[in-house]
């Protein structure tokens, strides 16, 4: 789906039975903050923790770290802005070194076990 708004309607099934939720958004990218914050708010509406009224984990991953305009983009300024919109955590990554790739996956997976752990057994 890959920020694609045309396929916003197929997100339901695409999120179907989700624990946890990677956004991505391109460093490079002038629209950054909205496009965050369209997945973000879409994330929230639609997907619940499973058997539950929580919502899921979610890890921002701001991309493209290792190329220097988009470095000095991730700023404090754009980390607090970003913020807002209540990630579990929020890195600087790139797909091309792998930097913070899996910190940011150990945190995701760490949130998961957090959430299944306070699951009440059936």
């Amino acid at each position: 789906i890959a920020g694609q708004e045309r396929f916003s309607n197929l997100t339901r099934s695409y999120y179907k039975d989700a624990f946890g939720c990677l956004v991505v958004g391109d460093l490079e990218a002038d629209s950054i903050k909205q496009d965050i914050q369209l997945w973000k708010t879409d994330i929230d509406a639609k997907v619940l923790f499973p058997e539950t009224t929580d919502k899921i984990p979610c890890v921002l991953l701001c991309n493209k770290i290792d190329k220097p305009h988009a470095k000095e983009r991730f700023t404090s300024q754009l980390k607090q802005d970003l913020g807002m919109f209540n990630f579990d955590g929020i890195f600087g990554t790139s797909a091309a070194t792998g930097e913070n790739l899996i910190e940011s996956l150990e945190l995701l997976c760490k949130k998961i076990i957090e959430k299944l752990e306070q699951k009440p057994a059936q």
